[in-house]
């Protein structure tokens, strides 16, 4: 009788390296988990999350506009979204995400799942991660890459970004400043709720300061200010949008990420009656 068939190998995915012949620690075949080395509080919703990667050599294999999939299990379902780190390649071996738990609420009872679970981690405990995903890429000096449009040119980026949306729009204009040959300009609308509420703005005005030709950000408030608050309040509208970014042109191209509510009504609707081209308005 023949001998039986020996089982199957699971089929290894082999180590990705980068053009540097770095290792990767992203594989968008499959997920990797990454332990928690550090945890600092930023306010009282909010919270830096500090991964260690496989080895202390690793970058973490994400281009510039891309965002990562978390996957957890939380009551026993299985719970995917979407991130994006505010640290990049030129991190080595770390990769830092800023959180803000959504608690429950009356109008969401359970709140937000995959927030309150990272909210619960405890340093040494781990978090699967996938990807690279999304549909824009950055490479650099203004040039990019949108998926169904193409190769595109920017010398201006206006960007719009309600709350945690900061995150993907500093990732983009986190490579441009730190490149003297870029010369593409952003002008930034960060909305929140209140003051405290306003992510990693030290960053931004330390940005502002150090690159006043190539960036500048205004706030504006939705819920509470303090009175002598120098920046705008109410929600994003026309007029703001108006006095505050570039004007429409060919090669001005407007980066959003936010509440749904905030894109579909204060933002596409009032960037193209500005004058702004679809095909020039991208969300996140």
């Amino acid at each position: 009788a023949a001998a039986p068939a020996a089982p199957k190998k699971a089929r290894e995915i082999p180590e990705l390296v980068d053009d540097k012949g770095r290792k990767l620690a992203l594989n968008p075949k499959k997920k990797t988990a990454f332990v928690l080395q550090e945890k600092i509080v930023l306010s009282r919703d909010s919270f830096l999350l500090d991964f260690a990667l496989p080895t202390p050599q690793h970058v973490l294999g994400l281009p510039t506009g891309k965002h990562v999939f978390f996957n957890a299990t939380i009551d026993g379902e299985p719970c995917l979204r979407r991130y994006t780190p505010i640290s990049s390649n030129y991190d080595i071996g770390c990769v830092k995400f800023v959180i803000k738990a959504y608690p429950p609420c009356e109008r969401y009872p359970r709140g937000g799942k995959m927030s309150q679970h990272l909210d619960s981690l405890k340093v040494g405990d781990k978090l699967e991660m996938k990807g690279p995903i999304g549909e824009f890429e950055y490479y650099s000096c203004g040039n990019f890459y949108v998926e169904h449009r193409g190769k595109c040119f920017a010398k201006h980026f206006n960007m719009v970004a309600g709350g945690t949306g900061i995150t993907p729009v500093m990732q983009v204009a986190a490579e441009i400043l730190r490149n003297p040959r870029d010369n593409t300009q952003i002008s930034l609308i960060f909305a929140c709720r209140i003051e405290e509420d306003l992510l990693m703005r030290s960053t931004l005005e330390e940005w502002e300061d150090r690159y006043p030709d190539r960036f500048k950000v205004h706030y504006i408030l939705s819920d509470a200010w303090r009175i002598d608050w120098p920046y705008s309040t109410g929600f994003v509208d026309k007029p703001l949008f108006e006095k505050h970014m570039f004007a429409p042109s060919p090669n001005t191209y407007c980066l959003m990420c936010g509440p749904p509510i905030m894109l579909d009504r204060g933002c596409t609707p009032n960037l193209l009656a500005l004058g702004h081209r679809k095909d020039n308005i991208f969300s996140f």
